[in-house]
């Protein structure tokens, strides 16, 4: 691994961006790190950023507080929902009014969707439309509430009808 990094630093595509104790890595370019990104499967991009909650939960046990942001980007796109919940109510709760906050009361809201928690989705969006009316992005919030309803009945009608609503 560190063979490999030593190429990418000597290419001009990786740099040191960490402290000795906490070494990172980043893009040299944004470029780059689409195209390094986007080369990758779907499947093997959820599990590299599972991988890395693992890794961060494991390597900093006691300071995840100041991972969290990372955690919870890298669990929401590893797609193991839980930890994305668990991880975008921090910000939430030091900064219940900033920016940050608000956005991670969205993404609660679908990843409880995405968890198969339609009552604490619609709570979590209901939550957001009451806090935000204005805000410039309270039209996910109904349209991830007219998505969670329509599965719900959906789903319901399936089951009583017998029949796939997909035919």
């Amino acid at each position: 691994l560190r063979a490999a990094i030593g190429r990418l630093q000597a290419g001009g595509f990786l740099y040191e961006a960490g402290f000795l104790s906490d070494m990172e890595y980043a893009f040299a370019h944004a470029l780059t790190h689409e195209v390094a990104y986007g080369s990758l499967l779907q499947d093997r991009r959820r599990a590299l950023h599972v991988r890395i909650v693992e890794t961060i939960e494991r390597s900093y046990p006691t300071r995840l507080a100041e991972y969290v942001d990372r955690l919870s980007h890298h669990a929401f796109l590893g797609q193991d929902w839980a930890k994305a919940v668990k991880y975008f109510e921090t910000p939430e709760a030091r900064y219940p009014y900033g920016r940050y906050a608000q956005q991670a009361q969205l993404e609660i809201a679908y990843a409880h969707w995405k968890n198969d928690e339609a009552a604490s989705a619609l709570a979590a969006a209901d939550r957001f439309i009451k806090l935000h009316p204005g805000h410039p992005h309270v039209d996910y919030a109904y349209y991830l509430k007219g998505v969670i309803n329509f599965a719900e009945k959906e789903g319901l009608v399936a089951y009583f009808a017998g029949s796939d609503m997909s035919d």
